[in-house]
């Protein structure tokens, strides 16, 4: 079998005391940190990232579910 790679985007993340906060693939500007949807399910605007002192970086990820990154 021939699989293709998936795309990956240049996407914004969010760093709070070393936990990478990353985009929710379904809900535009929400941000979720690893274990999300199984441990908890607690979403972060980038507002309220920034606000608590979080930094911005970006990643190469894979493209939200219909093509919309932002």
């Amino acid at each position: 079998m021939n699989y293709d790679p998936a795309d990956k985007v240049s996407t914004i993340v969010y760093t709070l005391n070393g936990i990478t906060y990353l985009p929710h693939y379904r809900h535009v500007n929400a941000y979720v940190k690893p274990g999300y949807g199984r441990a908890h399910f607690e979403e972060m605007s980038a507002a309220e990232l920034i606000f608590a002192g979080a930094i911005t970086s970006t990643e190469y990820l894979f493209s939200r579910v219909g093509g919309n990154n932002g």
